[in-house]
């Protein structure tokens, strides 16, 4: 490689410096970690204007040079390339795009929050994307009283949520209050299964960018991909149903695991299935046993997105030994530090979903052979 980058030198002495940066960026993109960072430009120009018989002995870096560990490089440095996306430990996450590159989707998985995850945080016209929570609130068919107490509840809780300076004891107290009285308000409004698709279907909701490819890429893949949110499981299922050609009955690979709603016998809500989930306790969601672990057994590599601190304890109820974490920061930029402590990646914004495409792709047998 040494004498590669010495005679690619060679030839182009006799271009201008202008010249050999341009003709010199493609290449840039895909040789190897060079002193432990990309090669750079100006260092090829030095060299140039001062050509050298032999390159320096620990110029390029110890780790192994070969075919896969060049994709593993040209992800990162795609990654790092890449608008609002920060990394605390780049060397870290090569590490841990090596283990997902060797294990090969066969042994991957996806763990991911819905809301502002999956879905992104603003309309088009700078609106705010509804949770699965708030298109029900703001839709028709919650009785004006009980959608103002539902926004009550939302602007004196999620302040708390989001403030760093409140104890986890507190806010988990506080977060467990605020899901039990919304869950109330729906019961008491006699909440009509029925009405759920035209709450979709006239509501603010919106995959980021990305999603679709990502999406069909796991089905292509038969990656197990599990949602799990502390939104509405019957909500979620109708943006899916409603967003995705031919339903989720196409993605077996896909599961929701989230707040369900009970009905009787004429679609009226009367209760929810199970405990609570809210954004604090994911950590305390049994995933053994379900169709989503089932299918994830032995599968030692994970995915894990999510748009707020409590999203990293999603794992702690999956068996794994890899683990690349993505966060979405989509507002309060104040908070990066505290999302690099956590997060592997975190991304602002309101950024699109190339990040986790790369990570997945590298995962598929494409990367390790024809785009090697």
């Amino acid at each position: 490689m040494q004498q590669r980058v010495y005679s690619t030198l060679m030839f182009a002495s006799s271009r201008t410096a202008k010249t050999l940066v341009r003709h010199l960026s493609n290449l840039h993109s895909t040789l190897p970690i060079f002193q432990s960072r990309s090669i750079d430009r100006n260092h090829y120009i030095s060299l140039l204007q001062h050509p050298q018989p032999q390159l320096p002995r620990h110029s390029v870096s110890v780790r192994k040079l070969n075919t896969s560990s060049r994709c593993v490089t040209m992800v990162l440095e795609r990654i790092r390339d890449l608008p609002g996306v920060f990394m605390k430990d780049p060397e870290a996450v090569i590490e841990k795009l090596e283990k997902i590159r060797d294990g090969g989707h066969d042994n991957l998985q996806i763990v991911t929050d819905f809301d502002q995850t999956l879905t992104a945080y603003f309309m088009p016209d700078g609106t705010r994307v509804s949770s699965s929570h708030g298109l029900i609130e703001r839709s028709k068919f919650l009785v004006p009283d009980l959608a103002a107490r539902l926004n009550k509840l939302f602007t004196t809780y999620y302040p708390i949520e989001v403030d760093q300076n409140v104890t986890y004891e507190d806010k988990l107290a506080h977060m467990e209050y605020w899901w039990n009285k919304t869950n109330e308000a729906f019961i008491e409004a006699k909440f009509d299964r029925k009405h759920i698709p035209e709450i979709v279907a006239n509501g603010s909701s919106r995959f980021r960018d990305g999603f679709d490819s990502f999406l069909q890429k796991t089905k292509e893949l038969d990656v197990p991909c599990c949602i799990l949110s502390a939104g509405l499981a019957d909500v979620i299922r109708g943006v899916l149903e409603s967003h995705l050609n031919g339903g989720l009955a196409k993605y077996p690979n896909v599961h929701i695991i989230s707040n369900l709603m009970e009905f009787d016998d004429n679609g009226i809500c009367i209760g929810f299935i199970g405990e609570v989930i809210h954004v604090l306790n994911k950590k305390e969601v049994t995933i053994a046993g379900t169709e989503f672990g089932k299918q994830a057994l032995k599968r030692h590599n994970l995915i894990l997105m999510g748009d707020s601190l409590g999203d990293v304890q999603m794992s702690d109820g999956i068996e794994h030994s890899n683990i690349i974490k993505i966060g979405y920061l989509n507002i309060k930029e104040e908070r990066k530090e505290k999302f690099l402590e956590e997060f592997d990646i975190v991304i602002l914004n309101d950024g699109d979903m190339t990040v986790p495409n790369y990570v997945l792709e590298l995962a598929s047998s494409g990367w390790r052979t024809s785009k090697a």
